[in-house]
């Protein structure tokens, strides 16, 4: 059993950032998918603790990352922009997807029976592609 999971009880838990990133991260009790699916559940839930908070609590969580993000972009722009942005996060709703999307792959095991190692193969690349150009838009065809 994983570490985390005995610190946990059915129902909702409050993970610090170091227990919900191992809880993103977990290998060993569940496939591929599932992992992903737990990753999408942190950031959804740090996305909707963020939109229920107020600009000063915004900009003191910008304090804390700024120093962990290179980009070209000043500091005084990022935060003259998350001062524009803040009012619109309320009603901001967000999408997920997961590629390759169902009935576009198929699974097989490169592993042994006592060992089974298995390995997504993704069989219809043109399915996933006509979802993320659905999903997020294109002017490429």
């Amino acid at each position: 059993k994983h570490e985390l999971l005995l610190d946990v009880q059915e129902g909702m838990n409050h993970l610090d950032g170091e227990k919900a990133l191992e809880y993103a991260r977990i290998r060993q009790i569940d496939s591929d998918f599932y992992r992903t699916e737990r990753q999408r559940t942190v950031i959804n839930e740090i996305f909707k603790k963020v939109k229920s908070s107020g600009i000063a609590e915004i900009l003191e969580l910008t304090e804390q990352f700024l120093p962990l993000v290179t980009t070209d972009m000043s500091n005084t722009d990022i935060t003259k922009y998350i001062i524009q942005l803040t009012p619109l996060l309320k009603n901001l709703q967000v999408e997920t997807l997961r590629i390759p999307v169902d009935g576009s792959w198929a699974g097989r095991n490169v592993g042994t029976e006592s060992a089974p190692k298995y390995v997504i193969e993704c069989i219809n690349n043109k399915m996933n592609r006509d979802v993320l150009k659905e999903t997020i838009g294109s002017n490429q065809e």
